[in-house]
């Protein structure tokens, strides 16, 4: 599965602008009804970094490839969804293909009237959710009955667990242990997606408020999707410009995208010649033959040892000749567990 986000919440929601603005470009239509978006529309995003610009300068590379996360917009869920309402059926398909959830909270009337409560919409979708996973789990203790080994008389009793604590409208990453998420991990249920609640303020809104009231657990954050979309589809150096007179502040996209990862428990990690400086994304906990196998494979198999350094001190001393001569350069093995903005210079067969 790649890392892949999926931008999901209730109709009108503001999913589709929030996806335009992270691709930097209109993509997905927006309007003022439910299901504006039907098909799945899936980008790519370049991840914020504080390194790669400076690693390019300094290696002389001809290019530089950011780290990059897909996101997926997917079409708004209703009440109902796991019963084949809306675009339920659809719907719960894709979002088994996503490996983290974006999930879009609007904050602001689109009419006169029209009460707004961030709190409900969420309950709405994680209930869909979970009886969708009910129903998965529900087929698979059938499949399990009357089964004698040892290890499936164990998942049963695991399966038949999780489903009373969704019966009873309860979370499954709240109340399992995790070695009995680990026996549930194939079944790739929904409700135990890693999960960013986001909401979708408009100008003069506080998102701090909005956030303490709907007392969610898990990680939170605002953001004005239609700012943001508006800002994307200017040039980088007059966007900056706007924030500066208006006072807008940092990128919201960019605080999204690097609490999206975080949460993931996903690293970058580096390697530069003089073709190419290039950021690479990865599982936390991963060993130097690994990350030596996205480069290219061949390096796994013949891997040797690598140079490794902190960016940030690979910089401060201009290259690897000045930050090793420093102390500044290990040299390490295949089972090395690669840190976060390491970059790495593989040596092998």
């Amino acid at each position: 599965m790649k890392f892949s986000l999926g931008l999901i919440g209730l109709p009108n929601a503001g999913k589709s602008t929030l996806f335009n603005a992270l691709m930097q470009r209109q993509l997905a239509l927006t309007a003022p009804r439910a299901f504006s978006t039907i098909e799945p529309l899936p980008g790519t995003v370049d991840l914020p970094d504080p390194f790669l610009p400076q690693l390019q300068e300094v290696a002389a590379s001809a290019r530089c490839t950011a780290a990059q996360l897909q996101v997926i917009d997917l079409a708004g869920l209703v009440e109902g969804a796991h019963q084949g309402q809306g675009l339920g059926n659809q719907f719960l398909a894709r979002i088994r293909e996503v490996k983290a959830l974006l999930h879009l909270l609007r904050c602001f009337p689109l009419q006169r009237g029209e009460k707004v409560n961030p709190r409900r919409a969420y309950e709405i979708v994680r209930r869909e959710l979970q009886e969708a996973d009910r129903m998965t789990l529900l087929r698979q203790e059938a499949k399990l009955k009357g089964k004698g080994d040892k290890k499936k008389i164990l998942l049963r009793e695991t399966v038949l667990g999780a489903e009373k604590i969704l019966a009873a409208g309860e979370e499954l990453r709240i109340h399992l242990k995790d070695e009995e998420k680990e026996l549930l991990r194939p079944l790739n249920l929904l409700t135990l997606k890693p999960e960013l609640v986001v909401f979708n303020i408009q100008e003069q809104q506080q998102g701090d408020d909005f956030i303490a009231a709907a007392a969610i657990e898990g990680t939170s954050l605002a953001i004005n999707a239609r700012e943001e979309e508006e800002l994307a589809s200017l040039p980088p150096t007059e966007a900056a410009q706007w924030r500066q007179e208006f006072n807008l502040g940092p990128s919201a996209l960019e605080q999204l995208l690097e609490a999206a990862r975080q949460f993931l428990q996903l690293i970058i990690f580096y390697t530069v010649n003089k073709n190419e400086s290039r950021a690479w994304l990865a599982q936390a906990g991963i060993s130097a033959a690994a990350a030596a196998a996205k480069v290219h494979s061949q390096m796994e198999k013949g891997f040797i040892k690598a140079w490794v350094c902190p960016a940030s001190r690979w910089l401060e001393n201009g290259g690897w000749e000045k930050a090793m001569a420093r102390g500044q350069v290990r040299f390490v093995g295949r089972d090395y567990v690669v840190q976060n903005y390491d970059l790495l210079q593989f040596h092998f067969r």
